[in-house]
């Protein structure tokens, strides 16, 4: 019966995979916020670095 729950407890979350994912996409989006917009300060270019920001940590958690 423990055995059963442990397996359980194991498989909540993301998997590493999903993770990279997530990291890969918000990596582009933040590529792409410089083809969209060169100006570093306009809101929508802004608003897509700052997606991009959560790279970094997903990459360094991995």
């Amino acid at each position: 019966m423990q055995e059963i729950l442990d397996n359980r407890q194991e498989k909540q979350g993301l998997s590493s995979e999903a993770l990279k994912t997530i990291a890969i996409v918000a990596m582009f989006i933040d590529h792409m916020a410089f083809l969209v917009s060169p100006d570093y300060y306009s809101p929508l270019a802004a608003c897509m670095h700052l997606i991009g920001r959560i790279t970094a940590p997903l990459i360094f958690f991995l």
